[in-house]
């Protein structure tokens, strides 16, 4: 948690640094890894964070190498871990930043977790 003073909401930060290719197949083709968005990783992480009542969530995904070269395949795996978490309540956004430098190395994915408020109807 940090805090930068003692007015301000406090930030929850998860970090995770995971390669992006398990292993590379024999004709040069690599396998995604998973795991990442399997039991016991960022869906923990998420239901976590997505407890806390007050303050900002992020969970910070180091992927190495970068993806940069395949970015639609990291979207694309991501959107659907967003959809599982919707489903469960819990909103996941990817922050970016414009003119945002990116390493070849390493791509960092800041993921914002919050609880979806339910809508309540009142009347009378």
């Amino acid at each position: 948690m940090v805090r930068m003073d003692e007015a301000s909401d406090p930030i929850y930060v998860e970090v995770k640094a995971v390669r992006w290719y398990e292993k590379v197949q024999q004709k040069g083709q690599r396998d995604f890894n998973f795991a990442l968005f399997n039991k016991g990783y960022l869906p923990d992480d998420a239901v976590k964070l997505a407890q806390i009542k007050r303050g900002q969530c992020f969970c910070l995904v180091f992927l190495y190498p970068s993806p940069e070269s395949d970015l639609g395949n990291w979207k694309g795996r991501l959107s659907k871990f967003v959809g599982k978490m919707e489903n469960i309540g819990i909103q996941v956004n990817e922050r970016s930043y414009p003119n945002e430098k990116r390493s070849k190395q390493v791509y960092i994915a800041r993921l914002e977790i919050s609880r979806i408020e339910k809508e309540t109807n009142k009347t009378g």
